[in-house]
């Protein structure tokens, strides 16, 4: 009975974060997007970070954005696109520079998860 009382405790104890997270929203709509924005920007072959592994932040923004609204969520997926569409329109020098300005600019903030730090040079 001792044992199934403590296995229990710990069963609550490792769900407890769980079920906090599951109730709403960590972080603001407006954030939420700019941190989309800002790892949309860190995926292009242009801010590849090679020793650094955005897997992490992709995970912890999927699970952020089953707790955000339906608009937030479609406001998140077009800030990945209007990337998408930047990048692929940057082909000259000063398009390219423009393209690090917005990163720079959707990447600061603190809004990022929290093992976001731009490369030397960018930011």
């Amino acid at each position: 009975m001792r044992f199934a009382s403590i296995v229990t405790a710990a069963a609550v104890i490792a769900a407890a974060p769980v079920v906090a997270s599951a109730t709403g929203p960590q972080m603001k709509s407006d954030q939420f997007v700019s941190a989309v924005r800002c790892a949309a920007y860190d995926s292009l072959p242009q801010f590849a970070d090679k020793g650094r592994d955005l897997g992490l932040a992709r995970f912890q923004l999927n699970s952020e954005l089953r707790r955000q609204s339906p608009e937030t969520a479609v406001a998140a997926h077009q800030a990945v696109a209007d990337v998408a569409r930047r990048a692929n329109a940057a082909t000259t020098p000063a398009a390219l520079t423009a393209l690090r300005i917005d990163r720079s600019a959707a990447c600061t903030g603190g809004a990022i998860v929290a093992d976001h730090a731009p490369a030397d040079g960018e930011g």
